[in-house]
């Protein structure tokens, strides 16, 4: 009788995983589409946008406690948007969509630092606080030295409404019940230059390039 060999059976080992996954394509695809198309709307000498209208004038604090203004950011570009920090859902994505711009400033921009800011103006000015917007800011992905939360102690919806011309409906305790999500970007002069709705890849890629012919235009009276 003679003895069972034991039979080999093998090993299994695991198939490797490249590294475009449809998970990490669909994350190139947002970042790059909005870079591709900004080069080609750049690349067919595209000029500044017109003004539309004079920014109101504010005077506001920020979460660093700094007082911000319409003429202490004469000088600068800067992007607008209207938040708050317990926000479900327009708020969230609308600085998750923002990212497409800080990225594209930060690789292909360097050279813009300190010339463009991100402002954020309060819709809650009974919850928001300045430990709260620097969480939020955090939380989404962006570095709060960046921006300028604006708070009041006063309802700022008729500053979005009657000052920046965009949509706010109110809600119980004079919280806003719906929103505008589109940004607004203000010239060095203080005036509007347009508004963007970031939903698409196409309204983030106008916003970037309108950004760059905007730093490099010549600050005019």
């Amino acid at each position: 009788m003679t003895e069972e060999q034991p039979v080999d059976r093998g090993t299994w080992i695991a198939p490797k995983r490249g590294f475009f996954t449809p998970l990490n394509v669909a994350v190139i695809l947002a970042c790059c589409i909005p870079m591709g198309i900004t080069g080609a709307m750049l690349s067919r000498g595209a000029k500044p946008p017109r003004p539309i209208a004079e920014a109101p004038a504010f005077s506001l604090t920020n979460q660093r406690g700094e007082t911000v203004s319409k003429e202490s950011l004469k000088g600068q570009i800067w992007v607008g948007s209207f938040l708050f920090t317990h926000c479900p859902d327009v708020c969230p994505r609308t600085l998750q969509r923002l990212k497409g711009v800080t990225g594209w400033l930060a690789e292909r921009r360097p050279e813009h630092k300190g010339k463009v800011r991100f402002v954020g103006i309060s819709l809650d000015h009974k919850g928001d606080t300045a430990k709260r917007a620097r969480a939020f800011l955090t939380t989404q992905g962006h570095d709060p030295k960046q921006w300028d939360y604006l708070l009041s102690k006063e309802s700022l919806h008729p500053l979005m409404r009657d000052g920046f011309m965009l949509g706010v409906r109110e809600g119980q305790n004079g919280l806003a019940a719906a929103h505008a999500d589109r940004v607004v970007l203000v010239g060095k002069a203080g005036r509007i230059r347009g508004y963007y709705d970031l939903s698409a890849n196409e309204g983030i890629a106008q916003l970037n390039g309108h950004i760059d012919l905007l730093v490099k235009e010549k600050l005019t009276p």
